[in-house]
């Protein structure tokens, strides 16, 4: 994290809608988490013997006073999801990908013609894809003409 971030951001994938959660202002949290940890009382942290509890009591203390300052601000929004993509167009941009990486490890000139060649086929087989689910969804929903 560097002092010039204005925001952390995690992201969750829940059942088709990705959910963000900011943390605004982080440096200014930070100071203040760090003033509220300073007037925390350590004693049921330091004054037992067993490790496993002042642990515990740490974490706790601790995560008390890091969840009171950064609080979730839930952002919802789309998923831009393609019912056009099938699993088998999925496969192959991993297989894609995979050639991608193996063509930048090694200097075989006979794997980067075949990664041309194998780009172009996956370019064509997904504008094929894009044509028929237009096709189709063009006569499924009817139009109205005015």
């Amino acid at each position: 994290m560097t002092a010039n971030s204005r925001h952390y951001s995690t992201y969750l994938y829940l059942t088709a809608i990705y959910i963000t959660f900011i943390r605004e202002d982080v440096i200014i949290i930070l100071q203040l988490t760090q003033l509220q940890l300073s007037y925390e009382q350590w004693d049921d942290v330091f004054g037992n013997n067993n490790v496993n509890e002042i642990f515990n009591n740490f974490l706790n203390t601790y995560l008390r006073c890091y969840y009171s300052n950064f609080t979730k601000k839930v952002i919802k929004s789309q998923h831009n999801y393609k019912h056009w993509i099938t699993t088998a167009i999925k496969t192959s941009c991993k297989r894609k990908r995979e050639l991608l990486f193996l063509c930048r490890l090694s200097n075989d000139p006979n794997l980067k013609i075949h990664y041309k060649i194998y780009c172009k086929l996956l370019c064509k087989v997904i504008l094929t894809e894009k044509k028929n689910y237009v096709k189709t969804e063009s006569f499924s929903t009817p139009r109205i003409k005015w």
